[in-house]
């Protein structure tokens, strides 16, 4: 089928539930996915069992940008998104 050959997807929430399925669906249909997650041992392990349609070095950026904006808009709350501190 093939749907979404030569498309880019992101995904938020993409390491469990919905989001997993999405990006497993999208990737099943020929999307590159680049999928962000708090869940950064989740991401990290269905970025290594999806191989190049989500690269992790993809996946860890995404998680990167996420938690620095979280904390741009939320100065003073804690994130532990497994992203460096700023």
């Amino acid at each position: 089928m093939n749907q979404l050959e030569g498309k880019v997807a992101i995904v938020t929430g993409g390491a469990g539930g919905f989001g997993e399925g999405i990006v497993r669906a999208y990737v099943a249909e020929g999307a590159r996915v680049v999928f962000a997650d708090l869940e950064h041992v989740k991401g990290e392990r269905l970025a290594r069992e999806l191989g190049a349609a989500a690269p992790p070095d993809l996946a860890e950026r995404a998680r990167v940008v996420v938690a620095d904006r979280f904390r741009q808009a939320f100065p003073g709350k804690a994130v532990d998104a497994g992203a460096p501190a700023s």
